[in-house]
């Protein structure tokens, strides 16, 4: 039997520029302060940050949301510090974690929108800071949005942003974020150490034994579109953005739980706040990032002390995300870079002092204008009236008006004339750390993989002033046609292509010069099985950056339909102008596809084409080492696995695909070490522990294949794949054994 044929596909790689990993943290003046807040450096706490994507916090239940189904949350609440009206600094994934990690706003840290703008090296993490004073140092994200070529990776010696650990399907396309579980339980394996880890420029391994660790868990949960596993999708039907959130917390659950069991969890700080919230309707926006009411900048921020200490204070005072690094660092008893705007909490729980004093927030919404190219809206909070300037500024007191109904700008002028005052000198004295930021001119592999999450979605403005600025479209007048744009993207993409065919007609007939919705009409028909009329619509489209993402989405449809020689011409025509790493690799597994005479070699032509231009692509690397083993080039295929390896220690798929390529060989210790690893890293795959099995046959093992039979019936809970998995223990000739313990006959292969 040839393992080859059975491989699935594997993991993309974390590439491109920005990830401070590659240095150490440059010389900056942050030294411990005299007194430490519990005791000597040597006894500082470990530091955890969970940040959950797209959470509002009056839907928790620690912020009073009935029937939440939060009890992780409920009791973190209860163990912790409440701070009830937290605000993000910008509805936008990138941009808000940016300031948690900075203790800057954007007007600083530079970076103002999902995927145009990168976190410049001169801007100084927390991760760097902690890195600095010792702390081994490990983060895990769930989406793209965060990956490493943004920059957010400064100062992490691990930084997971491997999303596909299952690897890209040819039938399902390209889905960049991965679930909570999955990421909290390959961040364990870092911390306890049960994966092979690189070496950094950070600290030598053996410099970290026993140091303090600061991680950073992102949840992409309940970001939409909204599908939630089993039983919470069952659980709450009825509403399954809620159901998100309670996957999220289950996963906290999880994390907590293992922190407990590992006698950690009295050792540390625990921070749980989120990027931003969602607009679920409220003031006709749908998700995020278009407004700046409180449905999409209240978060929720919780921090638990070591042993719980000051457990279920709340904390009524506004106060931001820009406020965590400051804090953290008091409490650790290290001295905050100058450059910072956020400042400790501590004093709102310590009973030092006043408490913790008044001040004022900033947040913005800039995508309107850097992504679709209208206008642009500011926000500035203080004494609990809300000012957001605009093409169509408003005004409101949210300590009467939460909810922001009552606009009071007409009835009350001057005091809008007094926010506006502020908020424009709050913008004049902002001094950016870099001008260098603009990641505007993306490379289409990424452009195409932003457009997917909903990102980047096209005719914009990256060139940033920070000043009042009034031109452009009000973000108001606009935010339906971006709900639209949003419903018609998921109805395709969760496969509703009846309803996405009335969609996007209708949008044609509003806007017939639109190409995304000409492309997603096509998308539609395909899928819902009218190729016909889908290659009718298609004649009229010429392919183009924007359409790319959506033409590489339409030739799997075309392909399942019979149509793989059109799916084959529409990915080439489409790659001469827009050019990528995926694009290369689709096209590669169409040509495998079409099982034509030259389909072998074609499909190596188009795998080195997309290696050429994502040199550190695991996928397309293992993909490439795979065919080349096929086609008995075992010399050519191994460096390619060794090196995605390197590349990948914490994927499962690359320990897997390397050992059954070892196995094939004949290298059965070696295959046996690999497997052993790919279980150890994904217990749950039933495939890993019937690959190990095999190699345990053909090793004549009985040892062995006694206890990984055990294991995998402990693990897999596919009662198929199990049953298989016995009857060919049962059916292994060699377990018939002599006094001696040595096989009697050879079989087991």
């Amino acid at each position: 039997m040839n393992l080859l044929e059975r491989w699935p596909r594997a993991p993309r790689p974390a590439t491109g520029p920005g990830s401070a990993v590659r240095r150490a943290w440059r010389a900056v003046a942050v030294s411990a302060a005299a007194a430490l807040a519990w005791g000597c450096a040597a006894e500082r706490p470990n530091v955890l940050i969970v940040t959950w994507d797209t959470t509002r916090a009056d839907r928790l239940g620690p912020y009073g949301y009935p029937n939440a189904n939060t009890p992780t949350l409920d009791r973190l609440a209860a163990e912790g510090i409440v701070f009830e009206q937290a605000r993000s600094p910008a509805p936008l994934t990138m941009v808000s974690h940016s300031t948690i990690f900075t203790g800057t706003y954007p007007t600083v840290h530079g970076v103002r929108d999902n995927g145009l703008f990168v976190l410049a090296d001169e801007n100084l993490t927390l991760a760097e800071i902690l890195a600095a004073e010792g702390y081994r140092t490990g983060a895990g994200v769930g989406s793209f949005v965060l990956d490493r070529r943004w920059g957010i990776g400064q100062g992490f010696e691990v930084y997971d942003d491997r999303l596909q650990e299952d690897g890209r399907t040819f039938e399902h396309g390209f889905f960049d974020e991965r679930p909570a579980r999955t990421t909290v339980r390959r961040w364990l394996q870092w911390l306890r150490g049960g994966a092979a880890l690189p070496d950094t420029e950070l600290a030598p391994k053996s410099a970290r034994q026993g140091a303090p660790f600061f991680g950073w868990l992102h949840f992409w949960e309940p970001h939409h579109p909204h599908v939630p596993p089993h039983p919470w999708r069952e659980q709450l039907a009825h509403d399954l953005y809620q159901a998100e959130i309670a996957t999220a917390d289950a996963a906290l659950g999880e994390l907590i739980a293992a922190l407990e069991e590992d006698g950690l969890l009295e050792r540390r700080i625990l921070v749980l706040t989120a990027d931003h919230g969602e607009g679920l309707g409220e003031h006709g926006e749908s998700t995020h990032s278009f407004l700046c009411h409180d449905a999409t900048l209240h978060v929720p921020l919780i921090v638990r002390l070591p042993d719980g200490e000051h457990g279920g204070t709340r904390v009524s005072q506004p106060v931001g995300t820009v406020d965590v690094l400051p804090t953290v660092l008091e409490l650790l008893g290290i001295d905050a870079p100058d450059r910072i705007q956020g400042r400790s909490l501590r004093a709102a729980w310590s009973g030092d002092g006043d408490g913790l004093p008044a001040r004022p927030y900033y947040a913005e919404a800039l995508s309107p204008r850097t992504s679709h190219g209208f206008g642009e809206l500011r926000m500035w909070l203080e004494d609990g009236l809300k000012y957001v300037h605009g093409p169509r500024s408003e005004l409101y007191r949210i300590d009467d008006d939460p909810r922001e109904l009552r606009d009071l700008l007409a009835a009350d002028p001057s005091a809008g004339d007094a926010a506006r005052e502020r908020l424009s000198r709050f913008l004049r004295s902002a001094a950016p750390v870099s001008s260098g930021a603009d990641a505007s001119g993306l490379d289409e592999e990424t452009r195409q993989r932003l457009a997917a999450l909903g990102y980047v979605a096209s005719r914009g403005d990256v060139a940033v002033r920070d000043e009042l600025r009034e031109d452009g479209a009000p973000p108001q007048d606009r935010v339906e046609l971006i709900n639209q744009w949003s419903r018609l993207r998921q109805l395709v993409s969760s496969g509703h292509y009846p309803s996405a065919v009335v969609l996007a007609r209708r949008l044609l007939s509003e806007y017939p010069d639109d190409s995304f919705f000409a492309t997603q009409l096509v998308l539609a028909l395909a899928g819902s099985g009218d190729v016909d009329a889908a290659l009718t619509e298609l004649e009229g489209l010429e392919p183009s950056a924007r359409t790319g993402p959506s033409l590489f989405a339409l030739a799997p449809l075309l392909a399942r339909s019979g149509e793989i020689e059109v799916a084959i011409d529409v990915v080439e025509r489409t790659l001469e102008v827009a050019p990528s790493g995926s694009g290369y690799l689709l096209l590669a597994r169409l040509h495998l596809a079409s099982e034509a005479e030259d389909a072998p070699s074609e499909s190596e032509r188009a795998l080195r084409a997309a290696l050429e231009l994502e040199p550190r692509d695991v996928s397309v690397m293992l993909e490439l080492a795979a065919l080349l083993a096929r086609s008995g080039q075992s010399s050519d295929a191994e460096p390619l696995f060794t090196r995605a390896l390197e590349l990948a220690p914490l994927a499962s798929r690359t320990h897997y695909n390397y050992g059954v390529f070892l196995a094939e060989a004949g290298r059965l210790e070696a295959a046996s070490e690999r497997l052993r690893h790919a279980v150890s890293l994904r217990p749950q795959s039933c495939a890993y522990h019937r690959a190990l099995l095999e190699v345990d046959a053909r090793s004549f093992s009985l040892v062995d294949l006694t206890s990984d039979l055990a294991r995998m019936e402990a693990e897999c809970e596919d009662p198929a794949a199990l049953e298989e998995a016995r009857r060919f223990v049962l059916e292994e000739e060699f377990l018939e054994l002599d006094v001696d313990g040595d096989p009697t006959a050879g079989g087991g292969g």
